[in-house]
């Protein structure tokens, strides 16, 4: 996916693993919610440039997306925010203890993880087991850009942020930002109950941070509420993905005969649609 919904998502998962334990769990998540894609850049940061051309397309989701890779992100990564926050406690005195490793290793691993789930579930997919296995695994299930992804772990990230103009007017010009984006720059692309949803979220959101409907004290619980969002989203996708996958089987076989081949492509800013595609094994 998109690397706002990896923010925002590990955000929340962030708050979620260890929002009681870290005090800065969310930024801890946001950060190592886009491991593989940072490091991705820092191993060839060509790749990344836009006259990379298929380059791009062939580097992308390669060894840093994989199970390898990840393992190796979270060990550096972990070690590394372990270290700046002994460094920070001991500068703020030995009153401030640093936060134990074990949560700082739950957080980035979770965070982590979830950059390859959001990344496998789409039609794009990833190569899990590089380098042994260059084959590609994807769900079919949610387009590599959905609005849900950012509205919904937005609104409840700003649900649980305390009150102050400061945090206010960041998540205030983030939801205009992504209401703008989704309902004006995106009225061609994405069918209008989605930006209907967005638009009302957006709106729920504010008036859940001005009515005090979580706070700070509770978070974890508004960020995992938004969480159960999604997963109620995903497998109502990945349950009409299969039916969808199934039907565009069948028409494949009608047509080109049992050796046919065919796939189930997500289309963005259009949840629940897939785009059938078929040919002959020649």
């Amino acid at each position: 996916m998109d690397n706002l919904a990896h923010t925002l998502i590990g955000a929340a998962l962030g708050r979620v693993v260890a929002g009681r334990e870290l005090p800065a769990a969310g930024w801890i998540g946001a950060v190592a919610g886009n491991a593989p894609d940072v490091a991705e850049l820092l191993l060839r940061p060509n790749s990344w440039s836009p006259d990379a051309g298929v380059t791009y397309l062939v580097f992308h989701r390669g060894i840093t997306h994989s199970l390898v890779g990840a393992a190796l992100e979270i060990a550096v990564l972990a070690g590394v925010i372990g270290l700046i926050a002994r460094q920070w406690g001991g500068a703020r005195g030995a009153a401030t203890s640093a936060p134990p490793w074990r949560w700082i290793a739950a957080c980035v691993a979770v965070t982590v993880a979830s950059h390859l789930y959001l990344d496998w579930q789409g039609s794009y997919g990833l190569r899990p087991f590089l380098p042994w296995s260059e084959r590609w695994y994807y769900g079919d299930w949610v387009a590599i850009v959905d609005p849900f992804f950012w509205i919904v772990p937005l609104v409840t990230l700003a649900w649980g942020e305390r009150r102050h103009w400061r945090p206010a007017l960041v998540y205030l010009l983030a939801l205009l930002a992504v209401t703008a984006l989704v309902g004006v720059r995106g009225s061609g692309v994405v069918v209008w109950w989605v930006r209907l949803f967005t638009v009302s979220a957006a709106a729920t959101g504010v008036i859940g941070w001005e009515r005090h409907w979580f706070g700070v004290a509770r978070r974890r619980r508004a960020a995992a509420y938004g969480l159960l969002v999604l997963v109620v989203y995903i497998g109502a996708s990945a349950a009409a993905g299969t039916l969808a996958k199934r039907e565009a089987r069948a028409a494949a076989t009608r047509r080109f005969g049992p050796d046919a081949r065919w796939a189930a492509l997500t289309v963005v800013g259009r949840p629940f649609h897939w785009e059938p595609l078929a040919a002959s094994a020649d």
